[in-house]
């Protein structure tokens, strides 16, 4: 390993205080960030496809290096309100590394943006009343539903169904 990698393990039932400061309410959770910020997690094994956004949720938070377009960029600094991103997905799935990845983008540009990963599998009630049926499915402060992988624009503005109640908090 690296020395620039730090892995701190925290006992949820024995410290749940601990736990609970860093927002984390379901486990296993992996935490991802650096200079004391966690904007990136996931929720659940990092297993198959999904074991790749783990990695490159380290190397995002570890290099300095920005891969959101110069407009996106711009619409998440005017963020005034946090921003919750949800994106359910399952190991196999071939389609979610994509949109796991820009929603771990997303969170590390902005302090306001939480981006959970969440496999849905090893958390059905929690994608229930989203009503998760297929893969990737992104939930956006509860409200915003986007299922199928977008790219940066369509994530950036909720959804073409849901925009105006994503996108008049990034425009302010």
């Amino acid at each position: 390993m690296s020395s620039r990698v730090k892995l701190d393990i925290v006992d949820y039932y024995a410290e749940q205080e601990r736990a609970k400061s860093t927002g984390v309410s379901k486990i296993p959770a992996t935490l991802i960030g650096s200079s004391g910020s966690t904007n990136i997690r996931m929720y659940g094994l990092p297993a198959g496809r999904a074991f790749g956004v783990l990695l490159d949720g380290i190397v995002l938070a570890s290099s300095g290096r920005r891969q959101l377009g110069l407009e996106t960029r711009k619409s998440l600094k005017r963020l005034k309100e946090d921003v919750h991103i949800q994106v359910f997905v399952t190991p196999n799935c071939p389609h979610c590394p994509s949109i796991a990845h820009l929603a771990h983008q997303m969170g590390k540009e902005s302090p306001c943006v939480v981006a959970d990963v969440v496999d849905v599998r090893s958390f059905p009630r929690i994608g229930e009343p989203y009503g998760v049926k297929a893969v990737p499915k992104t939930v956006i402060n509860d409200s915003v539903m986007i299922t199928g992988a977008v790219g940066e624009e369509a994530l950036l503005r909720g959804g073409a169904q849901s925009r105006r109640r994503w996108w008049r908090r990034i425009s302010g």
